[in-house]
């Protein structure tokens, strides 16, 4: 099964200090990422998160693959037949 994926941009990101530049969200759970690159289709969202704030995402369907440099990759989940 695929997960949900948001990916949105860190406004924070001066306070981190890596400097990575994105939020990536994974059913729900937040990595920083330096760079995202998103192989399946996506779309934009706009949604209330926690706090009641809104924010915009792209929402995607699959599997985030991470390198060791936050660098995360967004792929197809392969069907088993």
């Amino acid at each position: 099964m695929a997960d949900r994926i948001l990916v949105r941009f860190n406004t924070k990101v001066a306070d981190d200090p890596e400097g990575r530049a994105w939020r990536v969200l994974v059913n729900g759970v937040e990595t920083l990422a330096h760079k995202v690159h998103i192989e399946v289709p996506c779309e934009s969202i706009t949604e209330p998160i926690a706090t009641g704030e809104i924010k915009h995402h792209f929402l995607c369907r699959g599997r985030v693959r991470w390198s060791q440099d936050h660098v995360a990759t967004v792929v197809a989940v392969r069907s088993v037949t």
